[in-house]
């Protein structure tokens, strides 16, 4: 780790699965200096966390160390960035140091806001309440899931942005289906509440969706939001995004995935990326104008797509490697 400051051509903000993927592209189309800045030892496989809370994988199978998943030859700088500068092209990590980059891409996540949600940091793993954004309490939703036999069900997406836009359907469904197996389906009232005007954004998809619902008799709620939770009471309050706000209680709040997101702050906790841009960008994949704070999972600025080179022919036998 550089103990002073540096100057890389490439330097990637962030070394989750968006980084390192960034990196092993650019890497293996020929770029020679690429630097990632991340100060995590743990890298986390967060899409495997539906899996868990569904009971279909185990959580530490989702955890490797971010050594063994940094792509081979890059510059890995195990401290956290602080702020940004364009102008001067550099980042300053929590160091002091700074490093300089000719590219810039910043993939550093975005932080879970539970206190934007009344009552959601006080309940999260107790009282039928739990979340599949979070690696200790992606479990706790399959014990929940499992322990249930008869009342209502809640799963919920929030607005604003989110990873992943469809995990807590993929929930609601993978909870379905279990209790569907379990012969116990028809007592259980299964609510999914979405923000969001249909089921998904691509027509083709929201269609076939909504037939997955159907099949496993799940109430959906279009346009809704959940705006408060108390677990003591198993009641949580709706809101109408159609109909003005009006509020609707419901009892028995039993399993549930959502989370409200803001990007990283800094002063956040400790692992999670503290960046501070001092200047609006452009996002090169989206061509939408980036302001302070970052919100993107992965935005790239100003950064040139990487040539295309034949990928070599696998030896046969051999397998990919994936996780």
């Amino acid at each position: 780790m550089p103990s002073q400051n540096s100057l890389h051509k490439i330097v990637i903000v962030g070394g989750g699965s968006a980084g390192i993927s960034v990196a092993s592209r650019l890497l293996n189309a020929g770029e020679k200096d690429v630097a990632v800045i991340d100060p995590a030892e743990v890298h986390y496989y967060q899409p495997l966390w539906t899996l868990v809370g569904g009971g279909r994988a185990r959580a530490g199978q989702s955890a490797r160390a971010e050594a063994a998943v940094m792509p081979q030859g890059a510059t890995w700088i195990r401290e956290a960035a602080t702020e940004i500068d364009p102008d001067a092209q550099t980042v300053s990590l929590a160091s002091g140091a700074s490093v300089g980059y000719d590219f810039l891409v910043v993939c550093p996540g975005i932080a879970l806001d539970w206190d934007r949600l009344p009552g959601a940091a006080q309940t999260l793993g107790t009282g039928g309440v739990s979340s599949n954004y979070q690696f200790d309490l992606a479990p706790k939703t399959w014990e929940f899931i499992k322990g249930m036999r008869r009342g209502t069900a809640v799963f919920t997406m929030p607005s604003g942005p989110i990873k992943c836009a469809g995990a807590p359907q993929k929930i609601a469904y993978l909870a379905a289906d279990w209790w569907r197996q379990q012969g116990v389906l028809s007592d259980i009232h299964v609510v999914l509440v979405l923000p969001t005007p249909k089921m998904f954004g691509v027509p083709e998809f929201s269609a076939v969706l909504e037939q997955v619902a159907e099949r496993y008799g799940i109430d959906v709620r279009l346009e809704h939001e959940v705006v408060e939770v108390n677990s003591a009471a198993k009641e949580m309050v709706l809101v109408n995004r159609r109909g003005g706000g009006e509020k609707n209680p419901f009892c028995l709040m039993t399993s549930r995935t959502w989370c409200r997101r803001r990007a990283p702050r800094p002063g956040s906790r400790p692992g999670l990326w503290r960046t501070r841009l001092t200047r609006a960008g452009t996002c090169r994949s989206t061509r939408r104008r980036c302001a302070t704070p970052v919100t993107a999972t992965c935005s790239a600025w100003a950064m040139p797509a990487p040539r295309r080179t034949p990928r070599p022919a696998r030896r046969s036998g051999s397998r990919p490697r994936s996780w």
